[in-house]
């Protein structure tokens, strides 16, 4: 039987190659797809039911600009067969889409290293961002991070987000980020 595949929902971003690449190192078996051609062909392609597991990449502009494409993320995140993985702005719209409010950054940040604590362990993640998650509803699904009012991390058992790069360069233990994605 195939095995299931991972698809990268490609914003247009340029980290998209980088979430690629860490890919490449553990599976040949994952596409990067441009967002509007996943979102116009979801049904067909959650009908086949040969995907795995959804990365929603980083992306410029405010999550609300994809705002037309909330429906079809939420039924994605409603499945619960699939994992689903947003980074940055896919971190944005999912948190929007679960009802937290989107503002900008206090402190925004762009390629700058930030500690956090994940797993019992301190690590340094890279963050590019001038928006964030506010955390502004009681989230009771699973783990939440939150930093100086702002959601880093939400975590629950078919859904991980993060408002930074687990793929960057500048990210210590990138792999701990992408454990879920192989399983």
């Amino acid at each position: 039987m195939l095995d299931k595949k991972i698809l990268i929902i490609d914003f247009e971003d340029s980290f998209t190659f980088n979430i690629s690449e860490v890919l490449f190192h553990e599976t040949d078996n994952f596409s990067v797809v441009h967002f509007e051609h996943f979102f116009s062909n979801l049904d067909s392609i959650l009908r086949e039911g040969l995907v795995k597991t959804i990365i929603l990449g980083p992306g410029p502009g405010h999550p609300d600009e994809y705002s037309r494409y909330f429906p079809f993320i939420k039924k994605i995140i409603s499945d619960k067969k699939i994992f689903v993985m947003g980074i940055c702005l896919g971190h944005q719209i999912v948190s929007r889409i679960l009802g937290f409010d989107i503002i900008y950054s206090k402190n925004p940040y762009h390629g700058e290293s930030y500690e956090i604590c994940y797993k019992s362990q301190n690590i340094l993640v890279q963050r590019y961002n001038s928006l964030a998650v506010k955390n502004n509803i009681n989230w009771k699904e699973g783990y939440i991070l939150v930093k100086e009012e702002e959601v880093l991390i939400l975590k629950s058992d078919m859904l991980l987000t993060m408002q930074f790069h687990p793929e960057s360069i500048g990210t210590s233990h990138r792999s701990i980020f992408f454990e879920e994605v192989f399983l």
